[in-house]
């Protein structure tokens, strides 16, 4: 890269010496491309002189004749240059100054090649842009998802197919306006800087106002103000709003997203349920798509009607469990961590209680789009209750593709002492910990005591609709610029994260031969060895992509679970023992350090990129050994990415997993899981036979 860099600075050096600007102001264009190859005949039957710009997306030097491929935003189309057209000065200074990737303009007729390419005759060119860098091209393409997501504009320029999923984007958000106008909803904007974050229930992030003096929170939904507009004679309002949630990153969630919040007066759940069975199918005929979606390997069909099925029905069927029989708060907490449920703590509250139990057993199972309805009061706090059970509220989503929720929808609560009673319970689980609790607004209390008509409400995630109507795999695919962990520079010393940073670095990394000599001393087992030759191949693999030490990358994985057998009965010694077997061996202390951080009960911290690619790659290993397993030939061979990552959203699938520490990859070591699982995957493809798979 740096000598291609240099080449090219040279022949803008060039450039500066013929007397030609290689950056000039103005661009001069008479037709786009698309429109010179729809008008071909037409303009060249005419002999019209034109003139159109773009990208050399490629060069052909045959002796006096050069052709390019010149591509605008609308289009691709052959240019041709001939010495004996543009005089041999010129034909020569081009080969001079321009590469791929430079911008160009170019004026001339039209003609059919030999072979039947429409092209255009050059008859003057002239230099808009001189590229310092090459294109994508040059690094193979443009494959590697971590570099697309961070260096998006080159994922653009490689990768049409990822330009043109962003057209469409474009194309649902116009669409969207369009409904929305047309059914009388008028465009509002709310305040993105706030004195309460409400209206959801998400961690918000905080700033501070310095001409103020206030702290204030990015917006986690819009909804408050929109009511606020309902109570101030506004009847039908929407706003495409920006939010922002201090949350995790996974396939489903970004920090900031765009989503639509719109409030209908004198309507509620039901109207907005006929509304949605409207707007779904519209979004997709007018993007040209069809109304079943291919969801990995399955399909979701959006034909309305959709069913209508209560949370406490889904959670029945899927679940075996009446969350009526768990009025109390403890017996129900205890009941979901005898069923697995991860991500509860014993704080929690109710609803959130009965929200994991539904993530973990139904969510995943759902296909067909249905609006699940009528939702515990405790998961609801700015909901009205049902009238003919009050343990219940009007809200509706839609869940589809594998547990996708597409929307939430209310009957909007108008009492506001119901409303202010709700606010208190939020405030007391806030106090008592829970970072996602609704915060107790009095202002908005005063707005409905003003009165606010019966109204109908709905917060749709534009960047997840968008990814499930297209049938992207990953949230990241939608968004042009995804948050991600920022670039360190070179001499950021602020952790360590390379191995020879270590304060002391002692002990020898041992060969191969003596490693797997020490390993088969401890671990007898012939599956378990597998699982740490699978350890190496990967640390290995992940060494070479980080460019790191593969010979200590490889030995760590290698000798990670040692003590299994001595442990496997005390987890909480996991990795000490470890530890213990390898400082007597005067293994390098790198390698027991990382062996004894890969036990999170232990509370050290993961400071090397080492210890944090070992802590994700041993339950990564047991995912791809446990999909290859259930192949029809059991074998490696078989396994793709994307069954790994629909293993991965199976939950019952290969339970002993620890699926959370697998969700932690992307932000543990920065990069996309879809790019995780598949490095781990070729290289354990890679030693398949030493696997036995």
């Amino acid at each position: 890269m740096i000598e291609e860099e240099a080449y090219r600075r040279a022949r803008l050096d060039k450039t500066r010496e013929l007397g030609v600007d290689p950056y000039p102001i103005q661009a001069t264009r008479t037709h786009t491309i698309d429109r010179v190859l729809d008008l071909f005949d037409n303009l060249l039957k005419a002999k019209e002189v034109l003139t159109i710009v773009g990208r050399i997306r490629g060069l052909r030097k045959h002796g006096g004749l050069t052709f390019l491929q010149v591509e605008d935003a609308h289009g691709k189309m052959q240019v041709a240059l001939k010495k004996d057209e543009i005089g041999s000065e010129l034909y020569e200074q081009f080969q001079e100054v321009f590469d791929v990737g430079d911008f160009i303009q170019c004026e001339g007729t039209l003609f059919r090649t030999k072979t039947d390419e429409q092209t255009l005759m050059t008859t003057k060119y002239r230099m808009l842009t001189k590229a310092l860098l090459p294109l994508p091209e040059k690094w193979h393409g443009l494959s590697d998802t971590e570099i697309r997501y961070r260096k998006r504009y080159l994922d653009l320029i490689a990768n049409p197919s990822v330009r043109h999923n962003f057209v469409l984007r474009s194309k649902m958000i116009q669409l969207l306006r369009e409904f929305m106008h047309e059914r009388k909803f008028m465009e509002v904007e709310t305040p993105i800087l706030q004195h309460l974050p409400g209206g959801a229930l998400a961690k918000p992030f905080k700033t501070h106002h310095n001409a103020l003096d206030a702290d204030l929170y990015l917006r986690v939904a819009p909804e408050l103000y929109l009511k606020r507009l309902i109570v101030g004679g506004y009847e039908r309002v929407f706003e495409i709003a920006r939010c922002f949630r201090n949350e995790g990153i996974d396939n489903e969630h970004n920090p900031e997203f765009t989503q639509i919040e719109f409030y209908w007066a004198y309507a509620d759940y039901n109207d907005i349920m006929s509304f949605m069975e409207e707007l779904i199918p519209y979004l997709l005929e007018g993007m040209g798509l069809d109304l079943k979606v291919k969801v990995g390997d399955q399909t979701a069909d959006f034909t309305p009607p959709y069913p209508r099925v209560t949370m406490r029905e889904l959670i029945k069927k899927y679940a075996k469990l009446d969350i009526e029989k768990y009025q109390d708060t403890e017996k129900l907490y205890k009941k979901a961590v005898k069923m697995g449920v991860e991500d509860i703590k014993p704080t929690d509250g109710r609803g959130k209680l009965i929200d994991e139990i539904y993530k973990t057993f139904a969510r995943p199972k759902i296909m067909d789009p249905i609006f699940m309805i009528d939702h515990p009061v405790e998961l609801s706090p700015l909901t009205k209750r049902k009238p003919d059970d009050p343990r219940y509220v009007e809200r509706m989503q839609i869940v589809c593709a594998g547990g996708n929720e597409l929307c939430n929808a209310f009957t909007e609560l108008n009492d506001p002492i119901d409303q202010e009673e709700r606010f208190q319970e939020q405030e007391e689980l806030r106090v008592a910990g829970d970072e996602e609790a609704q915060r107790f607004d009095q202002d908005f209390i005063d707005a409905l005591k003003h009165g606010m008509p019966p109204t109908g409400g709905i917060g749709i995630g534009l960047d997840r609709l968008f990814k499930t109507l297209v049938g992207a795999p990953n949230l990241k695919e939608v968004i042009l610029f995804p948050t991600l962990r920022p670039e360190k520079p070179a001499n950021d010393s602020s952790t360590l994260k390379d191995e020879d940073d270590f304060e002391e670095i002692t002990g020898k990394i041992p060969d191969r031969k003596d490693a797997l000599k020490l390993l088969k001393k401890h671990i007898k087992e012939d599956n378990l060895v597998k699982h740490h030759l699978a350890a190496e191949m990967v640390m290995q693999a992940f060494a070479k992509h980080f460019k790191k030490n593969k010979g200590l990358w490889g030995i760590t994985g290698l000798l990670h679970d040692i003590d299994w057998n001595e442990t496997k009965d005390r987890a909480e010694e996991h990795g000490l023992i470890s530890a213990e077997i390898l400082e007597k061996e005067g293994i390098d202390c790198r390698i027991v350090y990382a062996i004894k951080a890969h036990n999170e009960e232990h509370g050290l911290p993961m400071n090397l990129l080492l210890d944090r690619v070992l802590f994700c790659v041993e339950e990564l290993t047991g995912l791809i050994t446990a999909t290859a397993l259930v192949q029809k030939d059991k074998k490696l061979a078989s396994v793709s990415v994307a069954s790994v990552q629909k293993k991965f959203k199976k939950k019952e699938f290969a339970k002993n997993v620890d699926r959370k520490i697998i969700s932690r990859c992307e932000e543990l070591i920065d990069l996309p899981l879809e790019k995780v699982i598949e490095i781990s995957l070729k290289a354990m493809q890679k030693g398949a036979k030493d696997l036995g798979l």
